[in-house]
């Protein structure tokens, strides 16, 4: 599936989408952007380096995990998690 998003890969709103969809639509945008593998992602982001594996497996995110991850992607900076 494709959905819209902003300059920094922020899935803009769709109302068919929850919120795991939302966050794994904006997460594979940025690992294809940033040429990040998603273990590393997942260890910088959220300490665990399975986070988007299980993600991709259809796991719950709760919006303060989301708005993590989003925290996370805006302040990225390829040197620091490298």
């Amino acid at each position: 599936r494709k959905y819209p998003l902003d300059e920094i890969g922020t899935v803009l709103h769709s109302p068919c989408m929850d919120l795991r969809d939302e966050i794994l639509a904006e997460v594979e945008k940025f690992l294809s952007r940033q040429a990040l593998g998603p273990s590393t992602f997942s260890r910088a982001a959220m300490g665990d380096p399975n986070f988007v594996r299980e993600l991709r497996d259809g796991r719950r995110i709760w919006p303060s995990t989301a708005e993590k991850v989003r925290t996370f992607m805006r302040s990225y900076r390829r040197s620091a998690v490298a």
